[in-house]
């Protein structure tokens, strides 16, 4: 749950700024992201489970590849970039991070 939430986090931009055109005001696109972030503050539920450390790897890979993801496809109205060796090589990278964090806790 706390990769996917961080996933989401690199989509919120964009989101926000199509809000405001669509409900024609900021302030309305302001309140309907808090709203919204309001019901995606549960998975911070699960942090006592993983622990803080545990917690935000897993967050943070979580935005990393959604970002990576929206960098590929031109997602919320981005230009699309090359998902080259070097960025996968990178994300890889974050990603053995989350495991290499949550590995002692996963061995008990």
């Amino acid at each position: 749950m706390a990769a996917l939430a961080g996933a989401a986090v690199p989509f919120q931009g964009g989101a926000n700024a199509a809000l405001g055109r669509a409900l024609g005001h900021p302030l309305w696109a302001t309140l309907a992201s808090l709203a919204v972030s309001a019901l995606c503050i549960l998975p911070v539920l699960l942090m006592p489970k993983l622990g803080a450390a545990s917690f935000m790897i897993a967050v943070i890979a979580g935005q990393v590849v959604g970002a990576l993801l929206i960098d590929w496809t031109g997602g919320v109205g981005l230009a699309a970039r090359p998902v080259d060796a070097m960025r996968l090589a990178g994300t890889a990278m974050v990603l053995l991070g989350a495991i290499v964090v949550q590995w002692p806790a996963s061995s008990r």
